[in-house]
């Protein structure tokens, strides 16, 4: 359902399926109502720490679209989880993909780049010839910049158990 928004750090599919069957918020329930499902398997979820954002801090989300979610983070509250608003601090994260992603498309489609030039679209030519232009430094401060999100991130889920977020698939 659109509530499927659960991640837990360090779980395998098969843990999360375990822990948290479902919870989530069917938006389009029999005849149009809202209807809440929650299974749980044998887990007592309470006291568990969960973090919820809407949004990252950072990305539009459809209005709609977080309302549903809220009401699904309102059913982890009611399982007994600690539900806190707070997003992980992605200060960066745009540029240091914009960056590698250029690199890497430089550098994995040259030869396209160089011999098909003309099939490519144009948002393709733009991330090659971006990336064409990035020093080693470039790259190199980009890596760094990844490292220092990983490891702010990685400090934010030692509090949290797990982080739900609005995803599109």
């Amino acid at each position: 359902g659109v509530g499927d928004v659960v991640h837990r750090r360090d779980a395998g599919v098969l843990d999360l399926q375990r822990d948290l069957r479902a919870v989530a918020v069917d938006a389009f329930g029999e005849r149009g109502e809202s209807r809440e499902v929650a299974v749980v398997g044998d887990r007592d979820l309470a006291g568990v720490r969960v973090a919820w954002t809407p949004d990252l801090g950072r990305y539009p989300v459809d209005p709609q679209v977080v309302a549903v979610c809220r009401q699904a983070v309102g059913a982890l509250s009611d399982l007994g989880c600690r539900v806190e608003e707070a997003a992980p601090d992605l200060t960066g994260v745009d540029e240091v993909f914009q960056v590698l992603r250029a690199w890497t498309m430089a550098h994995s489609r040259r030869a396209d780049y160089q011999n098909h030039r003309d099939l490519l679209k144009e948002t393709v030519l733009w991330n090659i010839e971006r990336g064409l232009r990035l020093s080693g430094a470039d790259v190199a401060a980009a890596e760094e910049a990844r490292t220092a999100i990983y490891h702010r991130v990685r400090r934010f889920m030692e509090r949290y158990e797990y982080l739900v977020l609005p995803v599109s698939q």
